[in-house]
């Protein structure tokens, strides 16, 4: 049964971080919004966003393929670490007063849909906390594979 868990787990690892790479549409199509309005702190919080999920994604991958826990232990933390990210960008992106202040860095999003940010902003948050749990849940198996005496 061990054996038949890990690999369940390696392959949603492996899901979860294929996903990852497809979340990064998202940011590539804001980034060319914002370039648009030339608003370039915010080009720079989303190329940044997108080339970290890259990082993730491979990170994922690899470390779920090779069974390395060190690889998967950097998904998982970074994993929480682009949720907490993710978090905090929604928060700014709420905060954005577009009528009273349209010189704001994030101010190209009030021109936009707001579902067309939103929605993968959650989905992305809710594949981040996915991540992060299973990476660290395949971690412990693969920790814990071996069973006897470690003297």
């Amino acid at each position: 049964m061990g054996k038949k868990w890990e690999l369940a787990l390696r392959i949603i690892v492996i899901i979860v971080a294929i996903c990852l790479i497809g979340l990064t549409v998202p940011f590539w199509i804001y980034l060319k919004w914002a370039a648009d309005k030339e608003t370039y702190s915010s080009v720079a919080v989303f190329v940044v966003s997108a080339v970290i999920l890259l990082i993730l994604a491979t990170l994922g991958i690899i470390g779920s393929i090779k069974r390395s826990k060190i690889l998967l232990l950097y998904f998982s933390i970074i994993n929480i670490i682009m949720l907490l990210f993710g978090i905090a960008q929604i928060i700014v992106t709420n905060v954005v007063d577009c009528e009273n202040d349209p010189d704001n860095s994030f101010s190209f999003l009030c021109s936009n849909s707001d579902g067309a940010y939103y929605a993968p902003m959650i989905l992305l948050l809710a594949i981040n906390l996915c991540g992060a749990v299973f990476g660290l849940i395949l971690r412990y198996v693969i920790v814990h594979d071996t069973k006897g005496n470690y003297y």
